[in-house]
């Protein structure tokens, strides 16, 4: 039981927060319980160890998930482009169709002026100038 006690008091003194580290004098380990604790992180490494097959997978893997992702950002980007250029191009067309209604409007109101003064305009001054005269 005194064992078990001093085990507990060197705990407490581990964890304690005021120990300096003079206080925990060096201690020669018995050789097969070094051998133990120096097997201990290889028998845990096994248990964690993937197979080389697992690990090339995984890269494969990444390797294609980039590919991909490459491939659908230059589809995106080509899209935006020709989205661009579309956008231009209608940007072209409706200058070239708002100019050629702006003479065809200008063509069709002088034919009207023309026109109207030919069948209503000109016989009227033409009567009054008749009856004035005459």
């Amino acid at each position: 039981m005194s064992k078990h006690v001093d085990d507990k008091q060197l705990i407490e003194r581990i964890y304690c927060e005021e120990i300096e580290q003079e206080d925990f004098p060096l201690v020669d380990v018995p050789e097969s319980l070094h051998q133990k604790l120096y097997h201990i992180p290889r028998q845990h490494g096994k248990q964690t160890v993937r197979p080389r097959w697992l690990k090339m997978a995984g890269v494969a893997a990444s390797v294609v998930m980039f590919c991909a992702l490459s491939f659908s950002l230059n589809e995106s980007y080509q899209e935006y482009q020709l989205h661009q250029q579309a956008q231009q191009e209608v940007k072209l067309a409706l200058f070239y169709l708002n100019k050629a209604n702006e003479k065809a409007a200008h063509s069709i109101h002088k034919e009207l002026k023309e026109q109207l003064q030919n069948s209503t305009i000109d016989p009227v001054i033409n009567t009054v100038v008749d009856v004035t005269s005459g």
